[in-house]
């Protein structure tokens, strides 16, 4: 794993922390792969099953790319050879069970021909009636996608959230941040996010 990576996962209380690990079979090479990891404006077509509604929601009600962390400062998708290794880029997501703008920071630790390695973080705090329930730096994602031998990709994702309120809990089960964090397996893999059976049924 990438020490830097995790180093930036460190500190506060851990609320939720879910580890994701898959391989599956693409032609995509790594700018194919980054293109697809680009395309921000696609995310709200990503399907995870809700357990408190026992139904296939979407993950995001809309979501952007950035040109930088001003939650305005919309733009295109990014392209491959903007993944730049040391370098940050920004979006803006809809959460569909919050309904708040997050901004999050997509950090890119190595973007080579056989490893990708990348990190998002929550540049703003997560609200839901005015209330903040995740503070501002407590949404954190690593990604891990090595190209193997026989052209496929081994992925592994660690997401953790800390100094969380109690009312995430009531708006997003653990069993359901877990089925989130397939979903994004899924869509990275190529495969239809709301295939059955679900993770977490």
């Amino acid at each position: 794993m990438d020490a830097a990576g995790l180093y930036r996962m460190a500190g506060g209380a851990t609320t939720f922390l879910i580890a994701v690990s898959g391989h599956f079979s693409s032609a995509n090479r790594a700018a194919g792969m980054l293109a697809h990891i680009g395309m921000i404006s696609a995310l709200p077509a990503i399907r995870y099953w809700s357990v408190t509604d026992k139904k296939w929601n979407p993950l995001f009600t809309r979501a952007t790319a950035l040109g930088g962390p001003d939650a305005k400062s919309t733009r295109p998708d990014f392209a491959p050879a903007e993944f730049r290794a040391g370098g940050d880029l920004y979006f803006l997501s809809v959460d569909n069970r919050v309904g708040s703008d997050l901004v999050t920071r997509l950090h890119t630790t190595v973007a080579g021909p056989e490893h990708i390695i990348l990190d998002t973080t929550s540049l703003s705090p997560l609200r839901w009636l005015g209330i903040t329930i995740v503070p501002a730096g407590g949404m954190q994602t690593i990604y891990f996608l090595d190209r193997q031998r026989d052209q496929s990709w081994a992925f592994y994702s660690l997401t953790r959230i800390r100094n969380a309120s109690l009312l995430l809990s009531a708006l997003v089960s653990g069993p359901s941040y877990l089925n989130r964090a397939v979903a994004m397996y899924r869509y990275f893999a190529g495969i239809p996010t709301d295939r059955d059976p679900p993770v977490s049924p």
